[in-house]
């Protein structure tokens, strides 16, 4: 299974070539530091849903659509780290009622 797109990947490669932007002028656009984006658009740091709100408002991309792409990235990291993050979990039976 391939691992999931970063968010920040979309925003990079599709969104601020359709707008002719690069990361100084999307910053501006954006009300953001442009080392803060710089590092959401090179998947260094999470899109927050704040940061997806205001790329929806100044880029009309669904900012439902950037958070879920963000879960799945964060989730699909996770997983490759499962046996770690579960070591000495035991899973435990349901007792019926």
């Amino acid at each position: 299974m391939a691992f999931p797109a970063h968010p920040g990947e979309l925003v990079r490669d599709e969104i601020l070539p359709a707008f002719g932007l690069n990361i100084v002028q999307a910053a501006e656009a954006l009300k953001v530091a442009r080392p803060n984006l710089n590092n959401v658009l090179n998947g260094h740091r999470a899109l927050t849903h704040e940061m997806a709100l205001k790329i929806e408002a100044a880029f009309g991309v669904d900012a439902e659509t950037l958070t879920n792409m963000q879960n799945n990235f964060d989730l699909a990291k996770a997983r490759s780290h499962r046996e770690e993050i579960v070591a000495g979990i035991e899973k435990r039976e349901l007792i019926a009622a």
